[in-house]
C-alpha cells in the first residue's frame, strides 16, 4: 500500500564518507531536514550499520517519510515514521534491488518497510482488482484508510493507483480551498 507521505533518498557521500540526505527534489529545505532529523533519531548503532551498508552495497535507499506533525497529509498519522520502499543501485541504468533484500534490511535496521498486498499473476487477475479497489464504498484496505497502492510490474514499470478515499478528500481540500480564496462557485455541485 502507498502510504501518504514524501519520498526520501538517503545514500553515502564516498568523499566524505558521510550520509547524503535528500527529498526528491532537493538536498536542501524543510523536507530534506526532516529526513536528517529521522535519520539522526536512528541512534549510533543503527546509523553506524546504515552507514556500513550503503558503502558496502553502493546504494541509495528510498524512504516514505512521515512528519505527522510538520507535513500532515489527508491520511491521519500518530507518529513521525520512515519507511524503507526500495534499495536502488547506483548505476546509470535504474535497478533496485529484490524485495526479499527490502525485508532484510528493514529488520537489520528496526524500521518498517513497504508490504506485498497481492500479487497479480496477469491482466484479467489485475483489472478485477482494479475494478474492486475502484469500487466508490471502498475507503480503505484492512482496516485502514491508505493512500493508494504502488503496481509494480515485472518489466520494472512501477505507476501509483489512488484509493477513491483519498481522492475524494483530496478533491474537497482542493475546493475548499478554492471557496477561501473568494471562489463563490466552488461548492457549487457538491
Amino acid at each position: 500500500s502507498k502510504l501518504n507521505g514524501y519520498l526520501g533518498l538517503v545514500g553515502l557521500n564516498r568523499t566524505t564518507n558521510e550520509f547524503y540526505i535528500s527529498s526528491k527534489s532537493s538536498p536542501q529545505g524543510p523536507y530534506a531536514d526532516m529526513v536528517v532529523d529521522l535519520v539522526e533519531k536512528l541512534g549510533a548503532e543503527r546509523k553506524l550499520k546504515l552507514k556500513n551498508y550503503l558503502k558496502a552495497n553502493d546504494v541509495t535507499l528510498v524512504f516514505e517519510v512521515i512528519k505527522y506533525k510538520e507535513d500532515p497529509h489527508i491520511i491521519k498519522y500518530d507518529k513521525d515514521k520512515l519507511i524503507l520502499l526500495s534499495i536502488v543501485e547506483n548505476t546509470i541504468n535504474f535497478k533496485d534491488r529484490d524485495y526479499e533484500e527490502v525485508i532484510e534490511l528493514s529488520n537489520k535496521l528496526n524500521l518498517e518497510c513497504k508490504e506485498k498486498l497481492v500479487v497479480l499473476n496477469n491482466w484479467e487477475e489485475f483489472k478485477a482488482f482494479y475494478k474492486e479497489c475502484m469500487k466508490e464504498d471502498i475507503y480503505d484496505i484492512e482496516g485502514e484508510h491508505i493512500e493508494g497502492l504502488v503496481i509494480e510490474c515485472e518489466n520494472g514499470f512501477i505507476v501509483k493507483l489512488k484509493m477513491p478515499y483519498y481522492n475524494y478528500w483530496k478533491k474537497m481540500r482542493g475546493t475548499i480551498e478554492r471557496y477561501k480564496k473568494g471562489n463563490e462557485n466552488a461548492l457549487d455541485g457538491l
